[in-house]
């Protein structure tokens, strides 16, 4: 990680030598191989990507920290889907990223539901 530029940085600025052979494969359009955010850092100034039960690893998506050499933690995810900092997951690491990669946001669910009972209070 240390190699991929903070904020926003991507595998592309890889060196060739700490390319996985996988990566190095070109598509039809010749522009690189899919998956283009595999080990991607998040940027301060942008959305979130979407977060997904792989939400941890740097290796599933743009899940890296913007600015550390690291992923980013179960409790940042949680965050960055609107979990209230205080919330209390149960169960192993993996089976607390499924929850939180599968979870509707929680500021997006209370604002939907909030719309759906002001047009309910219209009809």
């Amino acid at each position: 990680m240390q190699h991929i530029s903070h904020d926003g940085g991507s595998r592309d600025e890889l060196p060739p030598e700490l390319v996985l052979p996988c990566h190095r494969k070109l598509n039809e359009e010749g522009k690189g191989s899919h998956f283009s955010d595999v080990y991607g850092r998040m940027r301060w100034d942008s959305v979130a990507p979407t977060l997904t039960t792989g939400c941890t690893d740097v290796t599933k998506g743009r899940y890296t920290h913007p600015t550390q050499d690291r992923a980013i933690t179960l409790r940042e995810a949680a965050l960055l889907q609107t979990f209230p900092s205080n919330y209390r997951f149960f169960g192993s690491m993996g089976q607390v990223a499924r929850q939180i990669g599968n979870a509707v946001p929680v500021n997006l669910a209370k604002n939907l539901a909030a719309a759906i009972v002001k047009q309910g209070d219209r009809t």
